[in-house]
């Protein structure tokens, strides 16, 4: 099941980075997107920010100077939080990406990086977590009508074989089956 975001249902993102200008950045270009942003620069301060108010995401460095930000991700999984985790390091090797992504991170971006980027990757892994962002379109589709009768699907003696390629009648009533079902399809909008 999915919750419908609002207006005054703003997702609550921390930014930990050991580096001022690059959590200046990052949060800045979330709240621009209506993020509740809250920062933080050491691992420690980024415990404590998550104990006293879970967040929807987490935007982690993984070198910090105090505990390493992939030592903070199991930490918060060893406790039970289920905040989501980007990793933005510039480890760039595979085998620290995977192991990011084992420690309990949900995606995972090299620096340098691009701001429009983290913003895009914050969206893709808040409307798998948390549901529906705004702006977000849902479809809504009716049931499929049955094609045929009941008394039509059973099979007799009589009823002839079906060889070879649909007649013509059959696929107009197939046309038709389509046409209505795609009629029944319905746009529906969160309120923003």
């Amino acid at each position: 099941m999915w919750r419908m975001s609002t207006a005054n249902d703003r997702h609550r993102i921390l930014v930990v980075d050991d580096e001022p200008s690059i959590v200046d950045a990052v949060a800045t270009a979330l709240r621009y997107e209506g993020y509740d942003v809250e920062e933080a620069y050491t691992g420690r301060q980024a415990l404590d920010a998550v104990t006293r108010r879970e967040p929807d995401l987490i935007v982690l460095d993984w070198m910090l100077p105090d505990i390493e930000g992939i030592e903070v991700g199991r930490r918060l999984r060893a406790r039970g939080f289920k905040s989501a985790v980007l990793f933005l390091t510039a480890k760039d090797a595979t085998e620290n990406k995977v192991e990011a992504l084992r420690a309990g991170g949900d995606d995972y971006v090299t620096k340098p990086f691009s701001l429009a980027e983290v913003v895009a990757r914050t969206q893709a892994i808040l409307r798998r977590t948390v549901g529906v962002l705004p702006g977000d379109v849902l479809r809504f589709r009716a049931p499929a009508r049955p094609a045929v009768s009941g008394s039509a699907c059973r099979s007799s003696p009589r009823s002839p074989r079906r060889t070879g390629a649909p007649s013509a009648r059959t696929r107009r009533r197939a046309t038709a089956r389509r046409s209505a079902s795609r009629s029944h399809e319905t746009e529906v909008r969160p309120n923003e």
